[in-house]
């Protein structure tokens, strides 16, 4: 399937911090993948809970040689996800 190992260039565990837990760090690997991503604490609608809310980025080069970037919002809605390379819904 893969041709070779990516190896990271900054992970996770190089950016812990305990000052902010819902601040998840930057992955960069060797093949110029970078994923960021954030999350927060947002109540839920009667105010008795919480849901936590990720949105993120990501960006790669395709095998065609194109820079791919994606974003995306995960909440109570679901997975909602963004970039020039997806299709677009027919108008109904």
């Amino acid at each position: 399937m893969y041709d070779s190992l990516v190896p990271w260039i900054r992970s996770p565990w190089d950016q812990l911090s305990t000052k902010c837990p819902l601040e998840f760090p930057t992955y960069i690997s060797g093949d110029g993948t970078v994923a960021a991503e954030l999350g927060r604490l947002k109540p839920n609608a009667d105010g008795s809970d919480y849901v936590l809310v990720k949105e993120g980025t990501v960006s790669y080069i395709s095998p065609e040689g194109k820079t791919i970037n994606l974003s995306y919002v995960a909440d109570e809605y679901g997975f909602r996800a963004t970039g020039d390379h997806l299709p677009t819904p027919p108008e109904a």
